[in-house]
């Protein structure tokens, strides 16, 4: 576990994962504010997935 975590941590894929769940989150509040029907939760989880699923076809 020790490794997966110092691999997550570091900035080939971190950088990446937190700009993503950043934008994710931006975008989300911006259509809960809006009242559309995904918000927050789902703007985050679709941009992390695409972000890992870029980033395993980059390995």
């Amino acid at each position: 576990m020790p490794d997966f975590l110092a691999l997550v941590l570091s900035t080939d894929m971190g950088l990446p994962l937190l700009a993503s769940l950043i934008t994710g989150m931006l975008i989300g509040i911006d259509c809960e504010v809006q009242g559309k029907p995904a918000g927050l939760r789902t703007h985050a989880l679709v941009y992390l997935a695409a972000t890992l699923l870029m980033l395993a076809g980059a390995q």
